[in-house]
């Protein structure tokens, strides 16, 4: 090798550094989201299921039904969430808005689950609510689990040197390129006439 040309493998390494280190950012990201939605997920799931023995019922009364845009873009749908008002034991006068779609209108008697501590913490207890509210949990909560393996593996893979298949056959044509401009037909790469 003469000197002053570089072999193409420091060349790739060089050039595909950039990706990798964005590839991991975007990987590390991915994987600290999954782990929020599990967390958020889980907590919500348990606290369904399992609800602390702290907690009251309390009897509510829909006072109202916000009309409120869900999703974005396309994907974007009207939905109902109703606000309910319910007295505590201690004889405070609650509200607060379910996050949940389960078809209540205005005047609807329902059941309220609180923490007495922290009253504003309420939510809806009936049978609908709480599969509605399961269903939601669920659903965050598998999506949390994909994208938390997902993540951790690529990044994974990022963190061993071994890039995702489409970032390193992309270094490698990069690296290819660049070879063959360094031995082209200018003669850079031919022997010197003696």
């Amino acid at each position: 090798m003469r000197p002053g040309v570089q072999p193409p493998g420091r060349e790739a390494r060089r050039e595909s550094g950039s990706p990798s280190a964005l590839a991991g950012l975007l990987f590390s990201i991915m994987l600290l989201g999954g782990l929020v939605l599990v967390l958020f997920g889980a907590r919500d799931l348990v606290d369904l299921v399992n609800s602390p023995s702290s907690n009251r019922h309390a009897d509510g009364v829909v006072i109202r039904v916000d009309n409120v845009t869900c999703g974005s873009g396309s994907k974007s749908r009207r939905c109902y969430r109703p606000v309910v008002r319910f007295v505590t034991a201690r004889e405070e006068v609650i509200e607060f808005t379910s996050n949940l779609d389960v078809g209540y209108g205005v005047g609807d008697s329902v059941k309220v689950r609180y923490d007495p501590e922290n009253p504003r913490h309420a939510r809806l207890d009936s049978l609908r609510a709480r599969v509605g509210s399961g269903v939601g949990d669920g659903v965050m909560l598998f999506f949390g689990l994909v994208l938390t393996l997902v993540g951790g593996l690529l990044l994974w893979g990022v963190v061993r040197g071994k890039p995702p298949a489409r970032l390193h056959r992309l270094a490698t044509r990069r690296s290819r390129r660049a070879g063959d401009r360094g031995s082209g037909g200018d003669g850079a790469g031919s022997a010197p006439a003696h």
